[in-house]
Protein backbone atom coordinates (compact mmCIF):
# COMPACT_ATOMS: atom_id res chain seq x y z
CA UNK A 1 0.00 0.00 0.00
CA UNK A 2 3.01 2.28 0.75
CA UNK A 3 4.37 2.34 -2.64
CA UNK A 4 1.79 1.35 -4.78
CA UNK A 5 -1.16 3.13 -6.31
CA UNK A 6 -2.41 4.60 -3.00
CA UNK A 7 0.78 5.78 -1.83
CA UNK A 8 4.41 6.43 -3.68
CA UNK A 9 3.83 5.95 -6.88
CA UNK A 10 0.58 8.26 -6.56
CA UNK A 11 2.27 10.40 -5.40
CA UNK A 12 5.04 10.61 -7.73
CA UNK A 13 2.72 10.53 -10.56
CA UNK A 14 1.55 13.56 -8.84
CA UNK A 15 4.77 15.50 -8.66
CA UNK A 16 5.51 14.60 -12.88
CA UNK A 17 1.95 16.15 -13.05
CA UNK A 18 3.29 19.28 -11.06
CA UNK A 19 1.30 21.54 -8.62
CA UNK A 20 -0.35 25.04 -8.93
CA UNK A 21 -0.35 25.43 -4.82
CA UNK A 22 1.08 24.89 -1.64
CA UNK A 23 -1.77 22.34 -0.98
CA UNK A 24 -1.48 20.29 -3.75
CA UNK A 25 2.33 20.33 -3.17
CA UNK A 26 1.38 19.24 0.03
CA UNK A 27 -1.28 15.91 -1.27
CA UNK A 28 1.88 15.24 -3.60
CA UNK A 29 4.13 14.84 -0.58
CA UNK A 30 2.22 13.02 1.71
CA UNK A 31 1.37 10.57 -1.12
CA UNK A 32 5.06 10.30 -2.20
CA UNK A 33 7.15 10.71 0.91
CA UNK A 34 4.75 10.79 3.54
CA UNK A 35 3.64 7.24 2.87
CA UNK A 36 7.23 5.50 2.74
CA UNK A 37 7.98 7.29 6.09
CA UNK A 38 4.90 6.55 7.47
CA UNK A 39 4.81 2.65 6.98
CA UNK A 40 9.01 2.90 8.25
CA UNK A 41 7.63 4.31 11.40
CA UNK A 42 4.86 1.83 11.73
CA UNK A 43 6.19 -1.11 10.62
CA UNK A 44 9.11 -1.69 13.68
CA UNK A 45 5.69 -1.05 16.14
CA UNK A 46 4.17 -3.37 14.45
CA UNK A 47 6.92 -6.18 14.15
CA UNK A 48 7.61 -5.32 17.90
CA UNK A 49 3.99 -6.14 18.58
CA UNK A 50 4.08 -9.70 17.30
CA UNK A 51 0.44 -9.20 16.02
CA UNK A 52 0.05 -11.71 13.07
CA UNK A 53 -2.72 -9.40 11.53
CA UNK A 54 -0.52 -6.45 11.39
CA UNK A 55 -2.44 -4.77 12.91
CA UNK A 56 -1.47 -1.94 15.12
CA UNK A 57 -3.05 -0.68 18.54
CA UNK A 58 -5.43 2.65 17.10
CA UNK A 59 -4.05 5.59 19.33
CA UNK A 60 0.06 4.22 18.77
CA UNK A 61 -1.30 4.05 14.45
CA UNK A 62 -2.46 7.71 15.39
CA UNK A 63 0.62 9.22 16.95
CA UNK A 64 2.89 7.28 14.70
CA UNK A 65 1.06 9.00 11.39
CA UNK A 66 0.76 11.92 13.01
CA UNK A 67 4.50 12.46 13.62
CA UNK A 68 5.00 10.89 10.01
CA UNK A 69 2.75 13.17 8.35
CA UNK A 70 4.49 16.44 9.82
CA UNK A 71 7.91 14.43 9.37
CA UNK A 72 7.16 13.94 5.28
CA UNK A 73 5.99 17.62 4.45
CA UNK A 74 8.99 19.66 6.43
CA UNK A 75 11.51 17.15 4.45
CA UNK A 76 9.68 18.39 1.72
CA UNK A 77 10.42 21.70 2.58
CA UNK A 78 13.41 21.47 3.55
CA UNK A 79 14.41 19.52 0.16
CA UNK A 80 12.62 22.54 -2.05
CA UNK A 81 15.28 24.90 -0.02
CA UNK A 82 18.31 22.85 -0.47
CA UNK A 83 17.41 22.72 -3.93
CA UNK A 84 16.89 26.39 -4.27
CA UNK A 85 20.27 26.68 -2.93
CA UNK A 86 21.60 24.45 -6.47
CA UNK A 87 19.28 26.53 -8.25
CA UNK A 88 19.86 24.11 -11.53
CA UNK A 89 17.09 26.50 -13.78
CA UNK A 90 14.28 24.00 -12.97
CA UNK A 91 11.28 25.32 -13.39
CA UNK A 92 8.73 23.03 -11.59
CA UNK A 93 6.58 24.80 -8.56
CA UNK A 94 8.27 24.30 -5.12
CA UNK A 95 7.44 25.12 -1.35
CA UNK A 96 10.45 27.34 -1.79
CA UNK A 97 8.97 29.10 -4.88
CA UNK A 98 5.76 29.36 -4.14
CA UNK A 99 5.94 30.80 -0.35
CA UNK A 100 9.45 31.78 -0.17
CA UNK A 101 12.40 31.12 1.72
CA UNK A 102 11.28 32.99 5.09
CA UNK A 103 7.81 31.50 4.93
CA UNK A 104 9.52 28.22 4.37
CA UNK A 105 11.78 28.32 7.72
CA UNK A 106 9.05 29.22 9.52
CA UNK A 107 6.57 26.39 8.30
CA UNK A 108 9.56 23.98 8.85
CA UNK A 109 10.12 24.82 12.46
CA UNK A 110 6.18 24.27 13.60
CA UNK A 111 6.43 21.26 11.36
CA UNK A 112 9.12 20.00 13.29
CA UNK A 113 7.65 21.07 16.73
CA UNK A 114 4.35 19.18 15.70
CA UNK A 115 6.22 16.17 14.86
CA UNK A 116 8.02 16.21 17.91
CA UNK A 117 4.43 16.96 19.83
CA UNK A 118 2.51 14.16 18.04
CA UNK A 119 5.34 11.67 20.47
CA UNK A 120 4.65 13.54 23.72
CA UNK A 121 2.81 10.26 24.74
CA UNK A 122 5.36 7.94 23.97
CA UNK A 123 8.01 6.86 26.68
CA UNK A 124 12.04 7.05 25.85
CA UNK A 125 11.46 4.39 23.18
CA UNK A 126 10.53 7.11 21.26
CA UNK A 127 13.72 8.97 21.47
CA UNK A 128 14.89 8.19 18.40
CA UNK A 129 12.08 8.89 16.27
CA UNK A 130 12.46 11.96 17.78
CA UNK A 131 16.07 12.69 16.69
CA UNK A 132 14.89 11.40 13.29
CA UNK A 133 12.96 13.76 13.44
CA UNK A 134 14.65 17.20 14.58
CA UNK A 135 17.29 15.45 11.96
CA UNK A 136 14.85 15.26 8.62
CA UNK A 137 12.58 18.43 9.69
CA UNK A 138 16.05 20.62 10.64
CA UNK A 139 16.47 23.77 8.51
CA UNK A 140 19.19 23.10 5.84
CA UNK A 141 22.80 24.07 7.22
CA UNK A 142 23.82 27.63 5.65
CA UNK A 143 20.61 28.71 6.71
CA UNK A 144 21.44 28.33 10.32
CA UNK A 145 24.69 30.28 10.19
Amino acid sequence: QACGSQGMLAGQQRDLDGADDANALAVTALAKTGSLISISVRLPALLCGGDPDLDLDPYLNEILTTFAMQVALGFQIRDDLEDLEQDDGETRPTYATMLGEERCLTLLGELQENALQALIALDERADLLREIGRIMTAAPDKRLA
